[in-house]
């Protein structure tokens, strides 16, 4: 049988980034992930990046989300996947980190990635919804 880790989304405030989003694997293990996401790069404008956090930061954050169970060996095409993702360039007000992992999303599902089950599309209205209050978040803070 092929070794399966967790896909996930990690939320956390970081500075002036309010609500970001960024994805990871989590193969149960107590040691360093690997995040992967958009980040502000100047004004308006996103660039992809990954960094390393430690898993038990990222069980102390805001929430994680798991997305789905996938195989080990999958791990690859997931993430040159996640570095393909357009970056739309229309303003911070309508694309954020939190649109990155939709559409992260709409492309596993597509490509097969994602075991489109009863409870993996639960999770995802779940997802959709965290989305538009977070929008709804913003607004109101006026950033």
């Amino acid at each position: 049988m092929t070794s399966q880790v967790d896909l996930c989304i990690a939320i956390y405030n970081e500075g002036d980034c309010h609500e970001h989003w960024a994805l990871y694997f989590d193969d149960h293990q107590f040691d360093d992930k690997t995040l992967f996401s958009v980040k502000p790069s100047s004004p308006g404008q996103f660039c992809h990046t990954t960094e390393t956090r430690h898993a038990q930061t990222l069980r102390d954050q805001d929430e994680s989300i798991f997305i789905c169970s996938v195989a080990a060996d999958q791990e690859n095409d997931i993430l040159s996947i996640a570095e393909e993702i357009k970056i739309r360039d229309v303003g911070i007000e309508v694309w954020t980190s939190q649109q990155y992992v939709l559409d992260f999303l709409d492309v596993l599902e597509a490509n097969g990635l994602i075991p489109m089950s009863m409870e993996y599309l639960g999770r995802r209205e779940y997802i959709r919804g965290r989305v538009a209050r977070a929008r709804v978040d913003y607004a109101f803070r006026g950033d």
